[in-house]
């Protein structure tokens, strides 16, 4: 889906990451992080998208995995926006 592709590589720049960063294995918590943000930015672009179709398109992710992350998302932003790895969740 090239739509989804450009939010990655929007995501991947802000936290200074590759797409292939973003959609490979690693569990490192910036990579995370940034993996967290672009599965919440993806769903606030296209909430028609199914978490498990987010998933799928993050590395084969579970779609528990991406209700964490828009979790993690919603939290970040109930706190006025939260520092995190170089990058800031708004």
């Amino acid at each position: 889906m090239l739509l989804v592709e450009r939010v990655l590589s929007q995501t991947a720049e802000v936290f200074a990451r590759t797409p292939a960063e973003l959609i490979g294995r690693s569990r490192k918590r910036p990579l995370v992080e940034a993996r967290q943000a672009a599965m919440w930015a993806i769903r606030q672009r296209y909430p028609s998208l199914s978490l498990e179709t987010i998933g799928t398109l993050l590395g084969g992710r579970h779609y528990s995995t991406v209700m964490h992350a828009l979790a993690a998302g919603r939290r970040a932003r109930t706190l006025g926006g939260v520092q995190l790895s170089g990058a800031r969740w708004v």
